[in-house]
């Protein structure tokens, strides 16, 4: 779990900035001090900070997961373990912090301006910022909605053709078997039916509805996003 990573590694237990990343509220010296100490990475790590980071910022984080996606990292550029666990664990709740907020780019900015993040810094973690705002925010919508229950994650199918059964000779009927993935209390799950065309083509006219509805009656976007950046380096 995420408390699993330790925070506030600093010491200095004096009251420190007010950050919208965190909805206004004021956070401890101590957080400040250790998110600067990305302000110590080689410069030439910088250009590859997402690769390291980004596999981290979803909601379930272990130390075994830390070590084996920062480990590469951390011994491609030559640099201790110790030395990022604290300024990695304040990065990532900053920017989960922000994409909970729905922060725009440029208060983000001003966040890590505010905690003394220098330049090269803060230039690679707001060119990644467009690219963990979405997953994050998918990560947080499937949290919510399977706050109150089960959800669908995704549909298999496979098109057969019923030649006959005990009921009826030379049916010859083509039947589609879709197979429904979804999470329920914790655990995935999935669910099997069979549905002959009339039915799949009532269905798609009922998510063409759904579909078209959802486009109208969606609000114009007023938060201003940033372009996602190129796919970060695979770790």
């Amino acid at each position: 779990m995420a408390g699993d990573i330790p925070l506030n590694v600093s010491s200095d237990p004096t009251e420190g900035p007010t950050l919208k990343s965190l909805g206004g509220k004021t956070v401890k010296r101590a957080m400040v001090l250790d998110l600067q100490r990305l302000n110590l990475l080689p410069a030439e790590a910088l250009p590859h900070l997402y690769r390291a980071l980004g596999p981290l910022l979803g909601h379930e984080l272990s130390r075994e997961r830390f070590d084996k996606v920062v480990g590469p990292y951390a011994e491609q550029f030559r640099i201790p373990m110790s030395d990022l666990v604290s300024g990695f664990a304040a990065a990532r709740m900053l920017l989960r912090g922000a994409a909970a907020e729905e922060l725009v780019l440029p208060d983000f900015v001003d966040d890590l301006e505010v905690c003394g993040i220098d330049v090269p810094v803060a230039k690679v973690l707001a060119e990644g910022y467009g690219q963990a705002l979405v997953m994050i925010r998918g990560e947080l919508t499937m949290a919510a909605l399977m706050d109150h229950g089960a959800v669908l994650k995704h549909v298999d199918w496979r098109l057969d053709q019923l030649r006959a059964s005990s009921r009826a000779k030379n049916l010859n009927a083509p039947v589609v078997t879709l197979t429904l993935h979804y999470r329920d209390a914790g655990e995935d799950r999935r669910l099997s039916l069979q549905a002959i065309p009339p039915v799949l083509k009532a269905l798609r006219a009922t998510l063409d509805e759904l579909l078209e509805d959802d486009a109208e009656a969606a609000p114009p976007d007023v938060v201003a996003r940033p372009e996602p950046p190129a796919a970060p380096d695979a770790p």
